[in-house]
C-alpha cells in the first residue's frame, strides 16, 4: 500500500499497526529508536502540510529524467507554494525535514504496516 493511500486510511480511523524499519536504518540507529522515529515520522506526514508533501514526494519519486537534487529542488518549491496557497506559513527548513521524512517512506527505508 502507497503511502498516500496509508495516509487516506488512517484519516478513516485505520491504525497503523507497526513501522518496518530498514535493516540499515536499525543498524545505524538501533531497531528501537528507528521505530519510534517512524511513528513520529508518520504523524508528522499526516498533517496538512505532511500530505502536501507526500504527494510531491511520490509523484517526483517515478521521474526517472531529474537528479535527486533537482527532485528536491523541484519538490520544495511546489511544496512551498501549496502550502502559501493552503494558508500555511513554514520555513524552508520544515519543508526539506520532510522532505527527507517522506523520502524514507517512499524509498522503503520506514514502511507503515497496517
Amino acid at each position: 500500500m502507497g503511502l498516500i493511500n496509508v495516509l487516506k486510511s488512517i484519516g478513516h480511523g485505520i491504525k497503523v499497526a507497526a513501522i518496518k524499519v530498514a535493516h540499515g536504518f536499525a543498524a545505524i540507529f538501533g531497531h528501537d529508536a528507528a521505530v519510534a522515529f517512524g511513528h513520529a515520522a508518520l504523524d508528522l506526514l499526516k498533517s496538512a502540510l505532511g500530505k502536501i508533501v507526500v504527494e510531491e514526494v511520490q509523484a517526483l519519486s517515478t521521474v526517472d529524467s531529474l537528479s535527486g537534487v533537482e527532485k528536491f529542488a523541484k519538490a520544495q518549491a511546489a511544496i512551498l507554494e501549496k502550502a502559501k496557497a493552503a494558508g500555511i506559513s513554514v520555513s524552508t527548513s520544515i519543508v526539506n525535514l520532510l522532505i527527507e521524512v517522506a523520502v524514507a517512506f517512499v524509498k522503503g527505508n520506514l514502511e507503515a504496516i497496517q
